[in-house]
């Protein structure tokens, strides 16, 4: 209890410290958006410029079936593949030389003996050679033939059911490769032709396809987080030392000082994001329903409080002032980078994606980007509350321990 009353104690000292220093923070408020949104609108120009290139692919049959031939020719037929991947076809020698030209993002092979496997039951699989110079382009081919794959390996049960079932019938070898082959073109044309096969597994990109939308969200997030640091900041104490001495005699903990100075942060903070979303949502014509607004709330509210809880965390193990302002000025460029709101992650070396998708503010932004801009029903904040809940314990646990070595 006596903490709680030193903590609301420190809570209302720190609004008195703002109101007498009203003067001087709007400016700070204001700069980062006027910095943020130069840059925004510089970002956007350049990427709404630039033409989505053709992803340019081969493709080797060395099965030489109908089968493979049927594949390859709604391949390239399909509009939902076409419409942003050139499929060629080409001998392996060509697609190897092309490719270490460059001129190829990948090349598929059809292997020798691919129908009859498919026929008798043994796994079948898509072969993907992709360019090293060209990453992220192999990686939306390779993600296109998984799931090409995936639906062949399971409609392969219902074609063998209806092979074994044929051997029983009174007929001529052909006609029952007939009735399979048929069978094969019925889920295929399943498999290739339906408009969510690839809207499932393709990679998006809504820097380039939503260029103005998505730089506004992004500038929103970063100035949210800029405006929870300077807040942080500006509750800082400059005989800071001494402070904490005196404060120390009274039986007032670190701790509770730091938390007086987020819940300070965090509801200013909170305040001016809603407003700028509000104007945000104005200016791109977004229609939200109270369910979005509930999102949003949770997912910045879950953001904010992990971030401010990490400038803690720093606070808490160093004891230099200015070695402390630098190392959480850099903590938070390092987690604006890799949230995507500068640089799209999915220009990230691959390698480095699957990591970079459990930092919260890479977390943060796709699921601002789900629901603002792919209207996404249901989001999963699971990564966010974890986070926050380690962040917590984390905060806790150093201020236990430095507690107990101070004593």
């Amino acid at each position: 209890m006596q903490a709680l009353k030193h903590i609301a104690l420190f809570t209302k000292n720190n609004f008195k410290q703002l109101q007498r220093k009203w003067y001087s923070l709007p400016l700070l408020l204001i700069f980062p958006v006027i910095i943020v949104m130069m840059i925004a609108f510089f970002i956007t120009q350049l990427m709404g410029t630039e033409d989505a290139e053709t992803v340019h692919v081969g493709l080797i049959d060395l099965d030489q079936s109908r089968e493979t031939e049927m594949i390859t020719n709604i391949m390239e037929d399909s509009p939902d593949i076409s419409q942003f991947i050139e499929i060629e076809k080409m001998t392996e020698q060509e697609a190897k030389s092309r490719l270490k030209k460059d001129q190829l993002a990948a090349y598929i092979t059809f292997p020798d003996e691919f129908t009859s496997r498919l026929y008798t039951g043994e796994s079948v699989d898509l072969q993907v050679t992709g360019n090293p110079k060209q990453q992220r382009e192999s990686q939306l081919v390779h993600t296109l033939l998984n799931s090409i794959s995936r639906h062949i390996n399971g409609s392969q049960s219902n074609i063998l059911a209806i092979n074994q079932y044929a051997k029983k019938l009174d007929i001529s070898s052909d006609e029952r490769q007939e009735i399979i082959f048929d069978q094969f073109k019925s889920f295929l044309f399943f498999t290739l032709s339906k408009d969510d096969n690839i809207s499932e597994e393709k990679l998006r990109n809504e820097a380039n396809t939503s260029p103005i939308q998505y730089y506004s969200i992004a500038s929103w997030l970063i100035i949210s987080t800029i405006w929870l640091f300077i807040l942080f900041h500006f509750l800082h104490n400059e005989d800071e030392l001494n402070m904490r001495k005196r404060m120390k005699l009274y039986g007032v903990t670190e701790l509770q000082q730091i938390l007086a100075k987020m819940i300070v942060s965090f509801m200013i903070s909170f305040i001016f994001m809603a407003g700028s979303f509000i104007a945000l949502s104005q200016i791109l014509d977004l229609d939200f329903g109270w369910l979005d607004y509930k999102q949003i709330i949770e997912i910045m509210g879950i953001y904010s409080l992990t971030f401010l809880m990490s400038l803690a965390i720093i606070e808490l193990l160093c004891r230099s002032v200015k070695l402390r302002i630098l190392l959480q000025t850099v903590w938070t460029g390092l987690l604006i980078i890799l949230s995507g709101a500068i640089i799209p992650t999915i220009y990230f070396p691959l390698r480095y994606q699957s990591i970079i998708d459990y930092v919260f503010t890479t977390k943060t932004f796709s699921l601002l980007v789900k629901i603002l801009l792919e209207d996404a029903l249901y989001i999963n904040v699971q990564l966010l509350y974890t986070t926050c809940g380690i962040a917590i314990i984390v905060v806790a646990i150093i201020s236990i321990l430095k507690g107990r070595i101070q004593q």
